[in-house]
């Protein structure tokens, strides 16, 4: 072989190569996100159940998912100071319908359908052909279950996590009887969706995060975090002063597009719409009395609503 051919072909192995690094660096979005210190905060909470309050597009479900990717696969990033799980989980990750969770959620951690393993997720920890269980019926490409492989502390394999994948609009039979180390929500379900989710931790003393814009006001969901002083739960606010990954010409035109709008205080602030939500937000048993005989003497007035 000439020298001529020689050169040619280590041209194109060094271009082969190159090419292969600048797949692989363009598929590593996981290594490439840089959390703002809200987010941050989210991440590294150390309570058992997070409620990521904040504005609308602003990252809350990229963070969600960042999490997740750090507990099905076991490697966690720098700077990474929340709990640990020490082998392989059960994991459940939803959100309101079963397209938003395929686009919003599966699709960020896996990749689309033509291009599996560029989601955060890395490609390398799981086998597009045979790690993703499809569902039939429904939505195209919706998904019933993924396999992940996952890593010790020393980032050995140590086995294969499960994340099944859900939409409460549907109801909390998905998840009914499984017991659970991880589940993510994205937006906020009804009240008896969480409870019976929370339910599925409680064998594991297994974690839960939650993001979500508080556009339905001040429900039994969110003061149930807000009030919360044992620990177990944790509010994050995320305000937009909070975004930091915006600009601030994106920020002033993001103020006064929503400036003296109604849904103002969820969707630039994440706090909960006012005018909405609970009328009494304290429990129900602090304001209801059992029946007695009303003395004739007491004044009585008659309500209309």
């Amino acid at each position: 072989m000439g020298s001529n051919e020689q050169d040619r072909e280590g041209l194109i192995a060094e271009f082969e190569l190159e090419r292969e690094l600048a797949r692989r660096a363009e598929y590593d979005k996981i290594g490439r996100l840089a959390p703002n210190l809200r987010q941050w905060d989210f991440l590294n909470s150390h309570a058992y159940e997070t409620l990521f309050a904040g504005l609308n597009q602003a990252g809350k479900s990229t963070a969600l998912c960042m999490k997740a990717s750090y507990h099905l696969t076991g490697i966690y990033p720098d700077g990474y100071d929340g709990p640990k799980f020490k082998g392989p989980i059960q994991a459940a990750i939803g959100g309101e319908t079963a397209q938003s969770t395929r686009d919003l959620l599966c699709d960020r951690l896996l990749g689309g359908l033509q291009d599996r393993g560029s989601g955060f997720i890395p490609e390398s920890c799981y086998d597009p052909q045979k790690d993703i269980v499809r569902l039939s019926g429904g939505i195209a490409n919706q998904i019933d279950y993924f396999l992940v492989r996952h890593h010790d502390e020393h980032g050995h394999f140590d086995g294969m996590s499960k994340c099944m994948v859900f939409s409460y609009s549907t109801g909390w039979q998905r998840l009914q009887g499984y017991t659970l180390n991880w589940i993510g929500i994205d937006e906020e379900p009804p009240f008896p969706v969480y409870d019976e989710f929370s339910a599925r931790l409680n064998a594991t003393k297994g974690r839960m995060d939650i993001s979500m814009t508080p556009l339905r006001g001040e429900t039994e969901l969110y003061l149930l975090f807000e009030n919360d002083n044992s620990g177990i739960r944790a509010l994050v606010n995320y305000d937009i002063d909070d975004a930091t990954h915006m600009d601030e010409d994106h920020r002033r035109s993001l103020m006064l597009k929503y400036k003296n709008h109604p849904l103002a205080e969820a969707r630039l602030h994440g706090r909960p719409v006012r005018g909405v939500g609970l009328i009494y937000t304290m429990p129900d048993d602090l304001l209801v009395m059992d029946d007695f005989q009303v003395p004739p003497h007491w004044p009585q007035i008659i309500g209309l609503d």
